[in-house]
């Protein structure tokens, strides 16, 4: 009999793990309250299920008889399989680990307890006097943050105190679970992704990303490689290091965003126990030779990891998420000139989510795409040369 895995979500991010699952020859079932996902469809078994309806998934975990379960790219679904794991004496990290970095506070304040890079913060609750909170900030613009979120939804960049107060109720309700947010100082500098693997309680790999965001201060893509400083490199990795020390963590992805401020200091902003968004593992896959869902699933099943890392590959690569500022119809017109333009690069894997004269929204979060390109570049100013052009066929009539 096949072994039983549930895929928590069925969104773009999980087609890929999804398809390597169905590959190894794993029964996979893939919840999701949205009926139109696409793993709800490619799964052996979709169900409509919110991945945050914790009693139901448990009793579909018993009934169905499942025999682990995963998730990649987001907070919410890693929150999940942390109750699953915890609940039914599964391997994997526990809910401790996923709340201690992907809710805002509890993460902050464990930089501060480990004596971490870090700026000023404040938590806001429904306990807590925003009136007072307000006082106490020195200097703008701030970054506030829901407390538990996935990506960069509710993320915002304000610039006195007047505009806090009137995104209060947005940025509070943002928070999906724990209700409130975070508000930091706001680090002046260049923001870049990172991919890290932990075994064996080590870090075992760690690469950065350029990072490209649009106007809704979402990201849209990645290009690799981005060779930072030695001394950077150094100070990223040992934060890491503490970090997993003193969480206990023993095999686990782990995605960041970080913060290079003026003074080449760099700030950890951002962590969490899973693989990234925006096509990520799959640059990693491309970039790297080695196989991030296959890694996820050996965790998974507690196996000794036989997927090892391997030397880069020559060449530079990038991920560009099809997406729009503002809503607009995916036109016959545009799916050709989309694939004309990626089409003529090296390596170029070409998805639509969408079929020709679907609508799509502004992309003011992740699920918001309309789906992704992953491309060989002759260097960054080229990568960004063809986001240009892909932006103007978006917003062509």
């Amino acid at each position: 009999m096949k072994s039983k895995v549930l895929v928590v979500g069925a969104g773009p991010l999980q087609v890929p793990l999804i398809n390597e699952l169905n590959n190894l020859g794993f029964y996979t079932i893939s919840i999701s309250n949205l009926p139109n996902d696409p793993g709800l469809e490619i799964a052996s078994k979709g169900k409509n299920i919110s991945i945050l309806d914790f009693s139901n998934i448990e009793k579909m975990f018993m009934d169905d008889d499942v025999n682990f379960a995963i998730t990649c790219g987001s907070d919410l679904g890693t929150l999940s399989v942390a109750k699953i794991c915890e609940k039914f004496n599964k391997t994997g990290i526990g809910t401790k680990h996923v709340l201690n970095v992907s809710h805002k506070g509890k993460f902050y304040n464990l930089l501060k307890k480990l004596s971490l890079n870090r700026v000023p913060y404040f938590i806001v609750t429904k306990r807590l006097d925003l009136t007072s909170i307000l006082k106490k900030i020195k200097r703008f613009p701030v970054v506030v943050k829901p407390l538990f979120s996935s990506g960069s939804r509710g993320i915002s960049i304000l610039n006195n105190q007047g505009e806090i107060i009137k995104n209060h109720e947005v940025v509070f309700n943002a928070s999906t679970i724990f209700k409130g947010y975070v508000i930091q100082e706001y680090i002046d500098g260049i923001e870049v992704g990172a991919e890290c693997f932990i075994e064996n309680n080590k870090i075992v790999f760690l690469q950065f990303t350029i990072k490209t965001k649009n106007v809704y201060n979402v990201p849209i893509g990645h290009f690799v490689p981005n060779k930072l400083s030695l001394n950077i490199v150094k100070i990223i990795t040992n934060e890491i290091q503490t970090i997993v020390n003193y969480l206990g963590i023993d095999n686990s992805p782990a995605n960041l965003d970080i913060i290079i401020n003026n003074k080449n200091k760099p700030f950890i902003i951002d962590l969490g126990f899973r693989l990234g968004g925006n096509m990520l593992p799959d640059l990693m896959k491309l970039k790297y030779g080695f196989n991030p869902y296959l890694k996820i699933i050996n965790y998974a099943l507690g196996e000794k990891s036989n997927n090892n890392f391997s030397d880069p590959k020559s060449g530079k690569y990038g991920s560009i998420i099809f997406h729009s500022n503002s809503n607009g119809n995916l036109s016959k017109n545009k799916i050709i000139m989309i694939r004309n333009l990626f089409g003529k690069l090296e390596n170029a894997n070409i998805v639509f989510d969408i079929s020709a004269g679907a609508s799509y929204e502004k992309f003011i979060q992740g699920n918001k795409r309309f789906g992704h390109s992953l491309c060989q570049f002759r260097s960054i100013e080229h990568y960004r040369n063809v986001f240009s052009s892909f932006n103007k066929i978006v917003n062509s009539n």
